[in-house]
């Protein structure tokens, strides 16, 4: 009260508005994070997309070489190599798909943080641990469909070819 009358005595026409600090900054951020629940959404629905994608590619592959595995298991090959082998292929892409977004997806992070008043570093640890999770969604549903490749029956396999 005795701000407010203060205020009235040098600024006679202005009415005194005020706020707290911590509600100010909550409302300048408030958008930052819709945009970041946003993002976390898009994100999710993008990865389960691509999932959906690399599991048909893989299950036309598949479709596509049983007869070479067939052929392979005749010739004494085990299942293990012959999911090393329809594995290898699709590890090697996910990698270079890797390599080639990270430094951009650092860029864009980092431009995107030099807008704020306080700076956070990005932690290499952060593209790591999302890379892993990558290959371990990707070993999932391409492993699944390997293994269930491999252990096919090769008499029925060459008998349907």
């Amino acid at each position: 009260q005795r701000i407010n009358s203060r205020w009235n005595q040098v600024l006679d026409n202005t009415p005194m508005e005020y706020s707290f600090f911590e509600q100010d900054l909550a409302r300048q951020y408030q958008a930052e994070q819709r945009m970041g629940g946003l993002f976390g959404i898009f994100s999710g629905l993008s990865i389960l997309i691509a999932l959906i994608g690399l599991v048909g590619v893989v299950s036309f592959s598949t479709e596509v070489r049983k007869k070479e595995i067939g052929i392979r298991k005749v010739f004494g090959a085990s299942t293990t190599r012959i999911v090393v082998m329809m594995n290898s292929q699709y590890i090697r892409l996910i990698i270079l798909a890797l390599a080639a977004a990270i430094p951009f997806s650092w860029w864009a992070i980092a431009q995107w943080l030099d807008s704020f008043a306080y700076k956070v570093e990005i932690s290499p640890w952060t593209f790591l641990a999302a890379g892993l999770a990558e290959l371990v969604l990707a070993l999932m549903s391409v492993g699944y469909l390997s293994v269930r490749a491999a252990s096919l029956n090769p008499s029925r396999v060459l008998k349907e070819e």
